[in-house]
């Protein structure tokens, strides 16, 4: 009797067992196919920071459905080598690392092309400067590291959506390095939306084996599992939680962009003469600001298509002129393709399809906009 027990129990443990293989074995190739991967990131004694792998790639999942592959150095798009000749370097957040779109539809691959079309421009490779949470401030920290890796750079891109980048003090806790305006106007230089510096990182077999597998939904549960067992993000009262995060969850507010709340004071151009001052004294070469717009999109059903920021990007745009940058408003470009098109320029069949980041049209605007504005400015990219 005890002997039958014993084997009906031994049974039920084996399929208990076989139940939870195979589980994770479905959790585990669901989760590597539809979900967003982790990649490693190795020392650049170059760059004096940590960058992702050569060889690597990072699967977008969370606006669009697309590959990213990183080059030398870790540039996204590139190839193994890094490249060689004049280069135009377009520097941004997510919108020019750009996951959300596949690497020959991101900005700098398009401008690269379209550049190749021109025949003083055929040997013109545009390179994609873009990370999460960068702003101007990391700009600034990386514009000379870059020059001196990459050589030969004729002109620098900056692209901005919306004017926050150049406002102090704006929502720190979604950006890497810092712009504030106590005690003084300065840039604070990070190498992560945490505010810290990090400490170089080496290839490691192990880890390395593990993020080449796509463990990460059981990488993301041990985290979240030791992140319960120290009660972190625990509240123990009802309501909305409304806290800011490090990840800058708010920040993703994007109908807050459609009424920004420096849009009722006055320009302040005291910190957008910083700005300006600041990054004429990080590189001798020419410097174009391209100006984006939180419009056109969709409010509580209805379209919006005025830009509540349009006096104010005319004053920064007078101001760049005024010191020999050069600026490219997209207000109207963007404007004129929903028009035309009754289609935005931002948004995936994943997400919103009026908000977010560029898909592969509003991609395309921003290059044809550099392409036109550097056929119109020669003898600031071909100065010889």
């Amino acid at each position: 009797m005890f002997e039958m027990v014993s084997m009906q129990h031994t049974g039920i443990l084996a399929k208990w067992i076989a139940a939870f293989f195979i589980t994770t074995l479905l959790i585990w190739g669901a989760t590597a196919m539809f979900t967003q991967n982790y990649y490693p990131k190795t020392w650049s004694r170059e760059l004096a920071r940590n960058v992702p792998v050569s060889g690597w790639s990072f699967s977008g999942r969370s606006e669009g459905w697309a590959e990213t592959h990183f080059g030398a150095q870790g540039l996204v798009g590139m190839g193994e080598k890094l490249p060689e000749g004049s280069k135009v370097l377009i520097w941004g957040d997510s919108f020019v690392e750009a996951f959300h779109v596949p690497d020959h539809e991101k900005m700098h691959r398009q401008l690269t092309e379209m550049l190749g079309d021109e025949p003083a421009g055929s040997s013109y490779t545009a390179v994609a400067m873009g990370q999460s949470w960068w702003s101007v401030a990391d700009h600034f920290f990386r514009i000379p590291e870059y020059e001196r890796l990459l050589g030969d750079v004729r002109l620098h891109v900056i692209h901005l959506f919306t004017l926050d980048d150049v406002y102090p003090d704006q929502y720190e806790g979604a950006k890497v390095s810092l712009f504030r305006s106590e005690p003084k106007l300065h840039f604070e230089k990070f190498d992560n939306e945490y505010s810290e510096i990090e400490p170089p990182a080496e290839s490691q077999l192990f880890r390395d084996s593990v993020f080449r597998a796509r463990l990460h939904y059981f990488l993301r549960l041990k985290n979240q599992i030791a992140s319960l067992l120290q009660l972190q993000g625990l509240r123990f009262s009802p309501g909305n939680h409304s806290g800011n995060t490090a990840g800058g969850e708010d920040h993703r507010d994007w109908d807050r962009l459609l009424d920004p709340e420096w849009v009722d004071d006055p320009a302040p151009l005291d910190a957008w003469q910083f700005v300006l001052d600041s990054l004429r004294g990080a590189t001798d070469a020419p410097i174009l600001f391209v100006y984006a717009p939180a419009t056109p999109s969709v409010s509580e059903g209805e379209i919006v298509t005025r830009n509540p920021e349009a006096s104010l990007a005319q004053s920064f745009g007078a101001l760049c002129r005024q010191n020999e940058f050069g600026f490219i408003n997209l207000e109207n470009r963007f404007l004129e393709h929903w028009q035309e098109n009754g289609a935005f320029h931002r948004g995936f069949h994943t997400s919103r399809p009026w908000e977010g980041h560029y898909n592969a049209e509003g991609h395309r605007i921003v290059a044809e906009a550099i392409t036109q504005w550097i056929k119109e400015n020669p003898d600031v990219v071909h100065p010889d």
